[in-house]
């Protein structure tokens, strides 16, 4: 019998990180996880590092969990985009309702950036972030890693940061997916209508000339009606503001109404709109 809860999918990619892939799985509960790597016989220390990880999900919070290896070339954008998305897919045909999970905290570069476009491309695939509490290693041991002696013009000895890369190859340019920004007018309107409604518990409740007025004053509102017919024109200037506005938040999940259906409040996703975009203002 099915316990109704719906799959949880991780996806994660294992270079020089284990604790950054493991912990995660347990702590969203997920029932399957990905491992992206390469399987390099020529630098078997990955290979490593891939065990041990394996290792501490299975022991410490993997009971029941599956883990899926899958071996690609984790220094390519395109393999791993490509890799990425097709787990995606596949997990959504087997059950459309299912949780996606996207670490972007471990592996290459060309896996994080390819997993935070393939997250935006869909609406249940949660990309997350996992924040370093404490480190492995000492400062003394990072200078000692990552420091170099040179002498300098005058003779002196000095320690230089060099990093982990001692050469590079050709930069590779990554290409490009334009993700479209959300209209300027519904934005800057959002922002207009938080600001009326005030950021207590409770919002205020808020007119639409309240936030055509303001509308009006930055050149956003794009509804020009003549006339001597006062009453006339606000009715019109009322339609269109509900229509144009409150209608295209509420399908964009940026506002939510209350009980009454008089007053709205702005979703996380609304406020993540209005401290992201066109905030110059």
């Amino acid at each position: 019998m099915s316990s109704g809860r719906k799959p949880r999918i991780m996806i994660a990619c294992v270079t020089f990180e284990t604790v950054k892939v493991a912990e995660p799985v347990d702590f969203y509960q997920a029932n399957r996880v990905y491992l992206i790597h390469h399987a390099s016989t020529k630098y078997p220390i990955y290979e490593e590092f891939y065990k041990e990880t394996y290792r501490l999900i299975a022991e410490n919070g993997g009971k029941g969990v599956e883990i899926v290896e899958v071996d690609e070339k984790v220094w390519e954008f395109g393999s791993m985009l490509r890799t990425i998305v097709g787990i995606i897919d596949r997990e959504m045909a087997k059950n459309e309702e299912c949780d996606v999970y996207v670490n972007i905290s471990s592996g290459s570069p060309e896996y994080s950036a390819a997993a935070t476009i393939a997250s935006m491309m869909y609406t249940n695939v949660t990309p997350f972030a996992v924040p370093v509490k404490d480190y492995t290693v000492t400062d003394d041991e990072v200078r000692e890693c990552y420091f170099r002696k040179e002498i300098d013009a005058d003779g002196n000895e000095r320690s230089v940061p060099v990093g982990l890369a001692a050469s590079i190859k050709e930069p590779v340019r990554i290409p490009h997916y334009h993700i479209k920004k959300p209209p300027e007018d519904l934005v800057r309107g959002l922002r207009i209508y938080q600001k009326h409604a005030g950021y207590g518990e409770v919002p205020k409740r808020v007119t639409a000339p309240m936030v055509i007025a303001d509308l009006k004053e930055i050149g956003l509102w794009k509804h020009p009606v003549s006339g001597k017919d006062k009453q006339r024109i606000d009715a019109s200037n009322a339609v269109y503001f509900h229509r144009e506005f409150i209608e295209r938040w509420l399908k964009h999940q940026w506002i939510v109404r209350d009980e009454s259906g008089k007053r709205y409040s702005l979703t996380d996703e609304g406020k993540r709109m209005i401290d992201t975009f066109y905030t110059e203002d």
